[in-house]
């Protein structure tokens, strides 16, 4: 298991599993920070598992730290999966566009409702 103060991850095979650990993704700082340290812990997965079960708010600039992530993986197809998400976080992603629950809506993430979820849509 890798640390910071950041996140969280560990991998099974090739799933990666990141623990977001603060409450609030606000400062740039940070969110640049977390964007790179999961960039480091997908390399040569297929699918990355963000819990966001700790997180209660995220800026806009915690949105580009997803987008980084995604935007590094996308050539090599790599399926990256929220759970544990608020509700308030579940409408923001929404809103965005960033998630859907329409099966004909294309969006960059995938949700599920819980880690074990998460593993058998990943699977």
């Amino acid at each position: 298991m890798n640390e910071s103060t950041l996140m969280l991850s560990s991998r099974e095979g090739d799933l990666v599993k990141v623990t977001l650990l603060p409450e609030e993704l606000r400062t740039p700082e940070d969110c640049y920070d977390l964007r790179n340290e999961m960039i480091t812990a997908s390399t040569d997965c297929r699918a990355v598992l963000i819990d966001f079960g700790n997180v209660t708010f995220m800026s806009s600039v915690g949105l580009l730290s997803f987008l980084g992530l995604r935007r590094a993986v996308a050539e090599r197809d790599v399926r990256i999966i929220f759970f544990n998400l608020s509700d308030n976080l579940d409408a923001m992603l929404t809103l965005c566009r960033l998630i859907s629950d329409s099966p004909h809506a294309k969006a960059p993430f995938e949700t599920a409702k819980d880690e074990a979820a998460a593993i058998a849509q990943a699977s």
